[in-house]
Formats: C-alpha cells, structure tokens, sequence
C-alpha cells in the first residue's frame, strides 16, 4: 500500500486542488465524482489497493483499512469554502510552493 509522493508533497497536491475546487464548481463536481483521477493528474499516483474518496462533512485526512483489509481507503477532506478567504488568496495559495490549508481548518490526520 503505497502513494508515490511523500506526506509532505501530497498534502500540498491536495491542499492546491481543494482550493481549485472552491474557485470552481465543475473542478469540485469532477473531484467528488473520481477524486483519484484528478488528484493523479495533479501529480499525486497511489497504488491500486489504495480507494480515494471525498468526504464534505470531515476535517481530517485520514487512511483507514478498506473492508476485508484489503487495501486502504483513503479519505479527503472537503469542507465549504470558509467565508474569510478571498479569491485572490486561494488563487496565490495554488501557484504558491508551500500550501498546507491548516489554518482554514483542513488538517492531515497525524
């Protein structure tokens, strides 16, 4: 079971497209629909026995056993976009190197 990214890169990966998908609707639409498929063509390619999945009411990332231990899922937070953030801010926040969405309240589960 592996990610072919360390935790650090991922987080900013994932951290970049969540921001996309509060500038976006249809970006969003795509990530709810087969959020590993737009997360590997933002860079991030996990292995096949890794399930990647949105979750709109959680906070934390977190990777869990999928059902019979086969695999992982992997789960991604994706709360509303918080009403302080500007669109200017989240679009530095993408073209910025070192993103982690922390203080908008996103946290990778440690």
């Amino acid at each position: 079971m592996q990610a072919h990214l360390e935790w650090q890169q991922m987080g900013q990966v994932i951290s970049k497209t969540i921001a996309k998908t509060w500038l976006s609707d249809e970006f969003k639409t795509q990530f709810i629909a087969n959020p590993q498929k737009v997360l590997e063509t933002e860079g991030c390619v996990f292995s096949p026995d890794i399930t990647v999945q949105v979750d709109q009411t959680a906070t934390n990332w977190h990777m869990e056993p999928a059902e019979g231990n086969q695999g992982a899922v992997f789960s991604i937070a994706l709360p509303p976009k918080p009403d302080e953030v500007s669109t200017e801010e989240l679009e530095n926040l993408i073209k910025s190197d070192d993103v982690l969405l922390t203080r908008y309240g996103i946290k990778q589960s440690s």
